[in-house]
């Protein structure tokens, strides 16, 4: 895969004399990028919430403190309720990444995908298939680090992008979609899932919601293949009971099996997800939506975007 700088957008990236690091062939530009554990750190600092020394200077640049502060939690407790505990997401859409990808391996030879914020996230792909694993952390699958604001690769580089779970995280969601679009070939197609009803769950960097309608607003310059209900109502319950009650405690590891409790108690919601999905009222109701869609020319207008609403309002 090949690079374009980040920051002017103009410059292919190449290795810098042995040094490891990549630098930006644009004259006027002439940016250069780190390495770190092989990864290329391709982030704009100017214009992005990280910067290379969280990186650099990281013990652990793994999680880049985007995971909860755990400490004073007894290890014995949480590998416990972690083993026993049934998870708190439960996936109810019946068109996932997976379906979009087989379905365009039908029309295109060896495409290429590209997965933004997959994390520790695991995507069976194709043998057929050429994937690029962005983040903005460093995991073991990561192909390269990356702002998604500011994608490192040219225009029309993808026949397909994958963002799971990633708009709400990002400081301008629809700043990310654009990026998205310039990066995706001409007809290429888009997968992303992002949360309506659920409370904060990376802490800071945490910072939208979106309806079904408000998502596909975010995907306006995109043909429909299939969006709905991807965590139903019954996970909304679900989310909210557990942190209600975990704000009943200050201790931390009693917070924790306080929740975990939870996840017992609420999990008959959860089984009914699969049965409400493509209900009318699940559209207003649902936790997390999906939206499956192929590039087009020219936006979808207002008065069209209103007639993709699916509740029963």
């Amino acid at each position: 895969m090949r690079y374009q700088c980040p920051k002017c957008h103009a410059g292919r990236l190449s290795p810098d004399n042995g040094k490891r690091q990549l630098s930006c062939r644009n004259p006027a530009c002439r940016q250069t990028y780190p390495m770190v554990r092989d990864t290329p750190i391709l982030i704009c600092e100017d214009r992005s919430l990280f910067s290379f020394d969280d990186y650099l200077d990281q013990d652990d640049a793994t999680k880049m403190h985007l995971r909860a502060n755990r400490k004073g939690f007894p290890m014995g407790i949480r590998n416990l309720l972690k083993n026993m505990a049934p998870g708190l997401s439960s996936h109810a859409s019946d068109y996932t990444s997976d379906h979009l990808i087989e379905d365009i391996c039908r029309v295109v030879q060896r495409p290429n995908v590209l997965v933004i914020g997959a994390g520790e996230a695991v995507f069976l792909m194709p043998k057929t298939v050429e994937v690029t694993y962005t983040d903005v952390a460093l995991w073991p699958l990561t192909d390269v680090v990356a702002d998604a604001h500011d994608l490192p690769f040219g225009d029309g580089a993808f026949d397909i992008v994958i963002a799971a779970a990633v708009l709400e995280h990002v400081v301008n969601p629809t700043r990310v979609v654009e990026e998205i679009t310039r990066v995706l070939k001409t007809g290429g197609a888009v997968y992303a899932n992002t949360p309506f009803m659920q409370q904060v769950h990376m802490g800071r960097y945490d910072f939208t919601r979106f309806t079904h309608l408000g998502h596909r607003l975010l995907w306006r310059q995109y043909d429909e293949i299939r969006s709905g209900v991807s965590n139903g109502p019954g996970m909304a319950v679900a989310w909210a009971v557990e942190y209600f009650f975990s704000t009943l405690f200050t201790t931390p590891w009693l917070a924790s099996v306080v929740r975990h409790v939870a996840r017992f108690a609420t999990y008959p919601f959860r089984l009914t997800d699969r049965f409400t999905r493509d209900r009318a009222g699940a559209f207003d109701a649902a936790s997390a939506y999906y939206f499956a869609g192929i590039k087009r020319e020219t936006p979808l207008s207002d008065k069209e975007l209103l007639k993709s609403y699916k509740g029963k309002q």
